[in-house]
């Protein structure tokens, strides 16, 4: 190699290294750049719910005083201690929620704080568990932003049913109160409620007795305060109706096999579990989807907080759950009433069954207007009750 080459190869070697110390050499301080992890994905109000949980499980259950939830309690018990380690003790009253509410106020006078939310009726709520101060306001317990998203929920609203945020029914069903033996009648025959007036219904229908409480007096209570302009006009109906000479039973498993059997081609006011039993049993039995709005029952899946809580960090975890999709997906499944939350599947549901933007809540207010509702109805069917 001649001299000129070695230089040349020598002033190459000398920029290749210059260059790859000018890449390696460490950025001043002012240079530096620091970066951050991406964060881990979080749901809003998840932080803080997540403490909570630790506070709750020390406390080790949250406890339910109130109505049989059937398989769905099993279903809602399981899902809750696998997803927080918190067990749910349910205490069930033979009398539903009344009964453990006496209970609770029996408990309470001798000093024993067990319980930490009540379920169960609505009309129950109002007449007992307000005038007794059993129930907290529930907006303050809720922190997670699946709750409080107003898009998820069907009413564009946290299905509160009191102006106090007292009560809350994260499922509801849109009740319909005609049931027909669809061997003998055709659904087209009973469009609305006026077409039970035609004569040739005339000793054919079943009532479920509008005198006591229960599915025949909601339908009563439905008919009187919102199906007609005025209680006046509702009553009237009834009278009318009395001239095709229904029978009224008290009896509501008898009443559905009746109409099972054909003794009767229509009943007002089944119990639905009842009537669901036997349509799933292979019975030829119809709900008529009358005209007019619907109102909306949540069987046994109203809730509220009990104030002085047995265990308060427990009691918050299981209201931000209960108003979540997990839990609607469960009551929808295992209870059978729709979740009011949008983002829960309807899958299963005869479409009648899910509540429409303008069906009827039975809240604070309807509750109210029908505290009468057994008086009158005892005193138009008196002479016809079996």
């Amino acid at each position: 190699m001649n001299y000129q080459s070695l230089v040349s190869v020598m002033l190459a070697v000398a920029i290749q290294l210059g260059f790859l110390a000018a890449v390696t050499k460490p950025a001043s301080a002012a240079q530096a750049k620091t970066v951050k992890p991406a964060p881990a994905p979080n749901v809003a109000g998840q932080g803080e719910l997540e403490a909570l949980v630790k506070e709750a499980q020390k406390e080790g259950k949250v406890v339910i005083y109130g109505a049989p939830m059937g398989d769905a309690a099993n279903q809602l018990r399981k899902a809750f201690r696998d997803r927080y380690r918190i067990d749910m003790e349910f205490v069930v009253g033979r009398g539903g929620s009344s009964e453990m509410i006496q209970k609770m106020l029996t408990e309470r006078r001798t000093g024993l704080y067990l319980a930490d939310i009540i379920n169960g009726g609505l009309t129950t709520f109002f007449k007992m568990i307000v005038p007794a101060k059993l129930a907290l306001p529930l907006e303050p317990l809720i922190i997670l932003d699946e709750v409080k998203d107003l898009t998820k929920w069907r009413s564009g609203k946290i299905p509160f049913l009191d102006k106090k945020k007292l009560v809350v029914a994260p499922s509801a069903l849109a009740s319909h109160y005609v049931t027909i033996n669809g061997s003998l009648v055709k659904e087209s025959e009973i469009t609305s409620f006026n077409d039970l007036l035609d004569p040739k219904w005339k000793g054919k229908i079943i009532i479920n007795d509008p005198t006591v409480i229960g599915r025949g007096n909601s339908w009563f209570t439905y008919m009187l305060l919102q199906a007609f302009s005025s209680k006046e006009k509702g009553e009237d109906y009834m009278r009318k109706l009395l001239v095709n000479q229904p029978t009224v039973l008290r009896d509501e498993r008898l009443q559905v096999e009746w109409l099972a059997k054909g003794k009767y081609p229509v009943l007002i006011g089944g119990k639905r579990t009842t009537v669901e039993s036997f349509i799933n049993a292979g019975a030829p039995l119809n709900w008529v989807k009358t005209k007019g709005d619907a109102l909306l029952s949540s069987g046994p899946f109203y809730f509220n907080a009990v104030p002085n809580a047995a265990h308060p960090n427990a009691q918050q975890v299981f209201f931000n759950w209960i108003l979540g999709k997990e839990a609607g997906g469960i009551m929808a499944q295992y209870g059978g009433f729709p979740s009011e939350r949008l983002d829960v599947s309807t899958a299963g549901f005869d479409p009648s069954q899910v509540p429409r933007p303008n069906d009827i809540a039975e809240d604070e207010d309807y509750v109210s207007r029908s505290s009468d509702m057994l008086n009158i109805a005892g005193k138009i069917f008196k002479d016809v009750v079996q």
